[in-house]
């Protein structure tokens, strides 16, 4: 969640208007035109899918099981 609200922060600075309602990093990242490496693009669309994952109970109970022996 931190990485959104800095991609956020980041739009309404580069922007000057309010971020799109998403949680989508890889979007946020693009619609304030930054560059990024193929790299980045990878990390974000898998932060964006552990945070999805676990901001809401049912996939945090799912994900909890995934990462716990």
């Amino acid at each position: 969640m931190t990485i959104e609200k800095l991609l956020k922060a980041y739009f309404v600075k580069v922007k000057r208007d309010y971020p799109p309602f998403t949680h989508n990093l890889l979007k946020l990242a693009k619609d304030s035109e930054l560059e990024m490496s193929d790299e980045l693009k990878i990390n974000l669309t898998t932060i964006t899918a552990f945070n999805l994952n676990t901001r809401y109970d049912d996939y945090k109970r799912s994900f909890q099981k995934k990462c716990t022996p």
